[in-house]
C-alpha cells in the first residue's frame, strides 16, 4: 500500500488511501489472509505524478511528438514516469459480439442525462441491452415496438418523450411512455427507368438529432425530415455518408463516386462547400463538430484515417 496522506473508510471493508508520495489506491480489508499472507488487497490504483522533483523532454524516434519524463514520487514510491499528450482508454468490460455494425445509447426519459439502454445493430438484426439499477447489463427480448428483425441504421432520443429508430425499410417514432409506434415514414418508390417497373427505395444511411432526421436512399436520393409534434414532416434534396451539425443548419455528405465532401445549407439546399478528398480513399463516415470557436468536418476514411 502507498504511503498514505489521507485514509477514508468507504463501506463493506473498502478503504480509499490517498497518497501524495505515490499512487492513490482503493483497497479491501480481507477477512482472512490471502495467498501472500496479506489481509489487504489492492482493488484499484489511481496514478499520481506528485511530487515531481525534476523533468525533461525526449524525442520519440521518428515521431514528431515529444514525451516528458518526470522524477515522480518519494521514498520507496520514487519512479521515472513517461507522459505523452493524447487520449487514454481504460477497459471497463468486454463483450464478444461478432459482426456488429453500429451502437447507440438511448434514455428512458426518467433521469435526464442518464442513458441506460444500448441498441446494437448487426448485419440482419438489432439487439437491445439495458443496464438495471444494480448496474448489471442484460439483453431484452423486446423493447416496445422496436424492430429487432432488421439492422438499425440510426436510433436516438427526440423531443417530446420520443425515440426514433431507422431501419432500411422505414423511420418510426416510438413513445417512451409505452413503447408504441406513434408515427412511421417510409421511402417512396424510385423509378428504374422502366415504365412498367418501380423498385421500392431502401434507406442506406441515416443520421439525426432531437429535431431533425436525414436519410439517404438507394438511387442517390436524400430526404430531410423534421419533427412536428408526434410525426415527421418531409422537407425535400438529391445525390453517401451524411452528418448534421443540434438544431442543425448544415448537412455534410461524403460521396463515394468521386471521393468528395459536400456541405449543404439545410434551409435552402444550397451547396456551400466542396472538398475533393485523397484519390482512391472512400469516405465512410462524416461528422460536423465545433471545437472551441471553430467548426470542423471530420471524415472517416476506408483506409482507417
Amino acid at each position: 500500500v502507498s504511503i498514505p496522506t489521507t485514509v477514508t473508510y468507504l463501506d463493506n471493508r473498502y478503504v480509499y488511501v490517498g497518497s501524495h508520495l505515490g499512487d492513490s489506491q482503493l483497497v479491501h480489508i480481507d477477512s482472512e489472509p490471502g495467498f501472500n499472507g496479506e489481509m489487504i488487497s489492492i482493488v484499484e490504483s489511481y496514478p499520481n505524478l506528485a511530487p515531481i522533483t525534476d523533468m525533461c523532454t525526449v524525442e520519440q524516434g521518428r515521431q514528431i511528438q515529444e514525451c516528458v519524463i518526470t522524477c515522480s514520487g518519494g521514498y520507496e514510491h520514487g519512479a521515472l514516469k513517461i507522459i505523452r499528450n493524447g487520449i487514454g482508454f481504460t477497459q471497463q468490460a468486454l463483450l464478444d459480439l461478432p459482426d456488429i455494425t453500429g451502437i447507440w445509447s438511448i434514455g428512458s426519459g426518467e433521469h435526464e442525462g442518464w442513458e441506460e439502454t444500448m441498441v446494437l445493430s448487426f448485419m440482419n438484426e438489432t439487439r437491445i441491452l439495458k443496464i438495471d439499477e444494480d448496474e448489471e447489463m442484460a439483453e431484452l427480448d423486446v423493447l416496445g415496438n422496436y424492430e429487432l428483425n432488421e439492422p438499425t441504421l440510426y436510433t436516438g432520443n427526440m423531443h417530446g418523450q420520443l425515440v426514433v429508430q431507422i431501419t432500411p425499410t422505414r423511420v418510426q417514432l416510438l413513445s417512451l411512455a409505452d413503447g408504441l409506434c406513434v408515427s412511421t415514414w417510409t421511402p417512396t418508390a424510385i423509378s428504374t427507368g422502366n415504365a412498367d417497373e418501380d423498385t421500392a427505395a431502401r434507406i442506406t444511411i441515416a443520421c439525426g438529432n432531437r429535431e431533425q432526421i436525414v436519410v439517404a436512399l438507394s438511387g442517390g436520393i436524400i430526404c430531410y425530415l423534421v419533427l412536428n409534434g408526434q410525426s415527421l414532416e418531409e422537407k425535400g434534396l438529391e445525390q453517401t455518408s451524411v452528418s448534421m451539425a443540434d438544431r442543425a443548419h448544415l448537412l455534410a455528405i461524403g460521396l463515394w463516386t468521386d471521393n468528395s465532401l459536400l456541405i449543404y445549407k439545410l434551409s435552402t439546399w444550397q451547396q456551400v462547400a466542396y472538398e475533393r478528398l485523397s484519390a482512391g480513399i472512400t469516405p465512410r463516415s462524416v461528422l460536423l463538430v465545433r471545437l472551441e470557436d471553430r467548426h470542423y468536418a471530420m471524415v472517416g476514411m476506408a483506409a482507417v484515417n
